[in-house]
């Protein structure tokens, strides 16, 4: 009975303190605050510089990405090359990582680079188109390919994730070897493992 007075009596202390450092707090942010008294908005200055006005009429409200893509055909022309040559990357480095090199890796890298800079300009253009109209079936259905290709490439290069991932100490010493002058081809390589 006396243990659980007592656990009673520190969590009623606990719940006092925690309710008195609230009152300090309200009390101390709440006059700080009455006391700076604004007048003209354009007068707030944030780290010596003025806010300036903001002019409604100069506000973008619509996304300009023609830059992306000059029409529909060519997003889904896109579309499906990047289908392509997702099955092309699965099909050309899932078999050279059984036995991977150096080489094979930089190719890999390389090409999975150059993809994912692809699709993202894809899904950039299919979210914004959509955004402007979320009615326009074209572009939702864009936005759904682009992700749902997302996923696919996600799993047609699963192989490299599951290898790179699974490398010992000796297998990347064998990719990177310390005897490889790397400076002399202007390259600088660290690993932490």
């Amino acid at each position: 009975m006396r243990q659980k007075s007592g656990k009673r009596l520190a969590l009623g202390i606990v719940k006092g303190l925690i309710t008195l450092g609230l009152l300090l707090s309200f009390a101390t942010f709440s006059e700080c605050s009455a006391s700076t008294e604004i007048t003209n908005s354009s007068e707030i200055l944030y780290m010596g510089q003025p806010f300036e006005k903001l002019n409604p009429n100069e506000v973008t409200t619509e996304w300009n990405n023609s830059y992306l893509f000059n029409s529909k055909e060519d997003a889904l022309k896109e579309l499906e090359v990047l289908n392509n040559r997702s099955e092309e990357i699965n099909e050309t480095f899932r078999p050279k990582f059984e036995n991977l090199s150096g080489s094979v890796l930089l190719n890999y890298l390389n090409a999975d680079k150059e993809f994912s800079k692809s699709l993202e300009v894809l899904y950039v253009y299919a979210y914004t188109q959509n955004s402007k109209n979320v009615s326009d079936p074209f572009f939702a259905s864009l936005l759904m390919d682009s992700q749902n290709l997302v996923t696919e490439y996600g799993k047609a290069t699963s192989f490299a994730t599951v290898k790179l991932s699974s490398l010992n100490k000796e297998e990347w010493d064998r990719l990177f070897p310390k005897s490889q002058n790397l400076r002399s081809t202007g390259l600088i390589l660290k690993l932490s493992i």
